[in-house]
């Protein structure tokens, strides 16, 4: 069911880039967008936590929150960092 989440968010996300849209029609489509990449990240995030940590990273990267952004990049990094020393591949 994650996986659907994360498509559909997706898929609000480029729906907004149309410049057809109003700027209330964006703002409608970055919000369900967001919303369906909460579902996921939760749904992900306990069995694969930099994977869910990186998409929510690029979906606040994809809509220009930079600072949202960089703080899930920072988990991931520091889930797959840990996760490495701890199998000892670092």
């Amino acid at each position: 069911m994650e996986l659907l989440h994360f498509c559909l968010g997706s898929a609000h996300f480029q729906r907004s880039f149309c410049r057809t849209r109003t700027e209330g029609q964006k703002d409608e489509d970055i919000v369900q967008g967001l919303g369906y990449m909460r579902r996921y990240y939760e749904a992900r995030a306990a069995t694969r936590p930099c994977e869910a940590n990186y998409n929510m990273g690029r979906a606040y990267h994809c809509i220009g929150r930079m600072d949202e952004a960089m703080k899930y990049y920072t988990r991931s990094i520091a889930v797959s960092t840990s996760r490495a020393v701890l199998m000892g591949t670092n």
